[in-house]
């Protein structure tokens, strides 16, 4: 069964298709270009949020993933902490990046990429999930 989701967000549309059950010829490409410049939680840090809830929920699902990101997940978390993932504070938020998930091998490291070779890495990753 596929699912597809749609959030509107105030930039285009974010559309995510997925296979719950992961099945061994899923490919995962995720991209997330905030750098630690802009990863605050009053800037874009909600973006990098979402990235490392999929990345958790994700982990070891499927035949290949690639996750690429523009701030180093140890930097991040030297910087604001530990990133949550959840609506508001009133409601329960769960942690989706923090030193022990990292120590615990819960999520999977991204690869960093300087902002300049974003769109090649980006094209060449999609080619590569698609041959």
């Amino acid at each position: 069964m596929r699912h597809h989701v749609e959030v509107k967000i105030p930039m285009p549309i974010l559309r995510i298709v997925f296979h719950p059950a992961g099945r061994q010829n899923t490919l995962v490409l995720s991209v997330c270009v905030v750098d630690l410049e802009h990863a605050g939680p009053e800037q874009d840090g909600w973006f990098l949020s979402d990235f490392y809830a999929f990345n958790y929920l994700l982990k070891d699902l499927g035949g290949c993933q690639t996750w690429l990101a523009g701030a180093d997940p140890r930097e991040l978390l030297e910087k604001f902490g530990e990133f949550v993932h959840g609506t508001s504070p009133q409601q329960e938020r769960k942690v989706v990046l923090s030193e022990e998930l990292l120590k615990a091998g819960e999520i999977t490291l991204p690869r960093v990429v300087p902002g300049a070779v974003w769109l090649r890495l980006f094209l060449g990753g999609t080619r590569t999930a698609w041959y």
